[in-house]
């Protein structure tokens, strides 16, 4: 239930706004992980997002919170993005790495070092992901990711690229 409105109403899909809720234009904004209105589908069932940014649409700098569902025996692709992350399990669990990673466990990722593949269990997960720096979220892969993970990325205002022997380029879909 929300004390205030957000700065927009969130529509989907159908017509698609994925605007974040921006700290600097809302005086105070309470929602709840249950309510439905606040996540925003991704490409495949089962997968959604909700993500909150610790500044104004000014500040690129700005940290992003973001919320991400994703279903059972989901597989996020070995990569890393050039900015420090923190990752809370809040249901479900994964495998990074051969360790099991479960509700409550938190893990810091650095800045430009490589992780995954990330291995979701059989009941998905609910994570917390927060990013230091909103301008450096971009996801750098060390194979060209499925087309949906490409689109996932990309709806989330990223651009997937992939690692290569003479540098970096863009994964198409």
């Amino acid at each position: 239930m929300s004390d205030s409105t957000p700065q927009t109403e969130k529509t989907h899909l159908d017509g698609t706004d994925d605007t974040p809720t921006y700290a600097s234009l809302v005086e105070k904004y309470m929602t709840s992980l249950h309510d439905a209105k606040m996540w925003t589908p991704l490409e495949k069932p089962g997968q959604e997002w909700a993500r909150f940014i610790l500044g104004g649409p000014e500040d690129q700098h700005a940290p992003h919170i973001w919320f991400i569902r994703l279903p059972p025996n989901h597989v996020t692709g070995r990569h890393y993005h050039n900015v420090h992350r923190l990752d809370l399990i809040i249901e479900g669990s994964y495998m990074l790495e051969g360790k099991l990673r479960k509700a409550g466990d938190i893990t810091v990722f650095k800045a430009g070092v490589t992780y995954g593949p990330i291995v979701h269990g059989p009941e998905g997960s609910l994570q917390m992901e927060i990013f230091a720096d909103g301008s450096k979220l971009d996801p750098i892969f060390d194979e060209t990711p499925p087309d949906y993970v490409i689109k996932n990325f990309a709806r989330m205002g990223m651009h997937a690229k992939v690692v290569q022997q003479s540098g970096t380029k863009d994964a198409k879909s």
